[in-house]
């Protein structure tokens, strides 16, 4: 089986984010792309530990920036991605989605 995507949407900046579901291990990550230097991503879902990741220069990173995997089992449970930039002015872009 092939991961699903859950989620895709591009962010008011221009940045790509997506939240990807393997049904085989029951494991969901996130990944962005078009993020600026210092931009955090990350991905949470209740009773597990938060995932997340800073992207790094520029020039020395694959055009997608991913974080590690996070259990998604259940029905009930949603998966919740956040991008933050650094800079104070910039509210974080967040998004919601149930696990299939």
């Amino acid at each position: 089986m092939e991961p699903q995507t859950l989620l895709h949407v591009q962010t008011p900046a221009g940045v790509g984010l997506e939240i990807r579901y393997n049904p085989l291990c029951h494991a969901a990550w996130a990944r962005v792309w078009n993020a600026a230097d210092g931009d955090r991503l990350t991905l949470a879902t209740p009773g597990h530990p938060t995932q997340s990741v800073t992207v790094p220069d520029l020039g020395k990173r694959d055009p997608f920036i991913y974080t590690d995997l996070i259990a998604a089992n259940g029905r009930a449970t949603r998966l919740h991605a956040c991008l933050t930039s650094p800079g104070p002015d910039d509210p974080a872009q967040c998004y919601s989605v149930p696990p299939p």
